[in-house]
């Protein structure tokens, strides 16, 4: 990992950077799923 503030390069895991005390950055959070297609709330399907 390198750090955004100094440039030091550190191990993956550290909370912080060795040399700045910079925190470490976090990967980004995995996107959240789309939302399903809105279904018809009819009992039959729309016309063409």
């Amino acid at each position: 990992m390198i750090c955004t503030n100094c440039g030091t390069q550190f191990e993956d895991g550290n909370a912080f950077c060795p040399n700045c005390g910079t925190p470490a950055a976090q990967p980004a959070p995995a996107p959240a799923p789309a939302p399903a297609a809105a279904q018809p709330q009819y009992g039959y399907a729309p016309q063409p």
